[in-house]
């Protein structure tokens, strides 16, 4: 669970929990993990240089918002990831409602953090990060139990 900069031992911060929630998002959507290797210096390298498979190559229910999402978790650059847990949770919501509203047919949402330059609305402020990082955590369990729901039919 791993991101690329603890491998190179360069600093971590709140990205480097973004990339480890990406490990555990693409495990529950397609049952493997994204990366691997037989010995430890192979799984880094993977970690370090491998793309994984989108989820929907491996399990066909995956939409592709949730190829989008998770393959932002798991950006190689810090930079390159959600910058805070909010925005994440944010597109994990707007995810659930299109799987929620598939039935109806109703498709267009906006993840506004997967193209920040398209975004309109402001930051979360700093002290709501410990709150919202909770909540995000809470978004993916709620996502895993309707994936759940959804695949068991």
């Amino acid at each position: 669970y791993m991101s690329p900069e603890q491998v190179l031992g360069q600093l971590v911060d709140n990205r480097s929990d973004i990339f480890s929630l990406g490990i555990m998002l693409y495990q529950l959507l397609t049952g493997e993990m994204p990366f691997a290797g037989r010995t430890e210096s192979d799984l880094m390298n993977s970690i370090v240089n491998h793309t994984p498979k989108k989820p929907s190559e491996l399990n066909p229910a995956a939409n592709s918002m949730l190829d989008e999402i998770v393959a932002k978790c798991l950006a190689k650059k810090p930079e390159e990831r959600y910058q805070h847990a909010s925005e994440l949770e944010h597109d994990l919501r707007e995810c659930r409602g299109v799987l929620l509203q598939a039935r109806t047919g109703e498709t267009h949402h906006r993840l506004y953090y997967l193209n920040p330059a398209d975004t309109s609305e402001q930051k979360t402020p700093g002290w709501k990060r410990a709150g919202l990082a909770l909540m995000a955590g809470l978004a993916a369990y709620g996502l895993f139990a309707l994936l759940v729901k959804l695949f068991s039919h």
